[in-house]
């Protein structure tokens, strides 16, 4: 069987516990890794993009290199997922998009970005306990 998305052969594995897109259909492990998955860069987990579909918050770090003008401070910030393209929130940081539900939550920075990203849920989570 073939990788709906990249046509590649699925190994064994993949075969046994595959993944899904949107429409059901069984991709590979990279190419699902590509479409759905980012890496937290605080605790270095995989998460599953599709969860900013929910309910929870959409957790993004500011970084002060994204802070020019000083229209926005460097800091957590929180906000909901609505089918905007991810990239753009970051990409787009140095202002806050006027129609978007984006609000400063705390001041916040680490060692561990360099750049403005977003975060898992837990880790957004534990900065908001002070666990972090």
């Amino acid at each position: 069987m073939k990788c709906f998305k990249c046509c590649d052969e699925l190994d064994l594995e993949e075969l046994e516990n595959p993944y899904k897109d949107d429409n059901d259909n069984i991709i590979c492990d990279d190419c699902h890794f590509y479409d759905y998955e980012m890496i937290c860069p605080l605790c270095e987990d995989a998460f599953d993009i599709r969860d900013f579909k929910t309910d929870k918050n959409v957790w993004i770090i500011v970084h002060k290199n994204d802070c020019d003008d000083g229209t926005v401070k460097p800091g957590l910030y929180s906000g909901k997922y609505d089918d905007f393209n991810y990239d753009e929130y970051i990409t787009g940081f140095g202002y806050l998009p006027e129609d978007r539900d984006i609000r400063f939550v705390k001041e916040y920075s680490s060692s561990k970005i360099e750049y403005t990203r977003f975060i898992c849920f837990d880790c957004g989570e534990n900065i908001i306990r002070g666990e972090e």
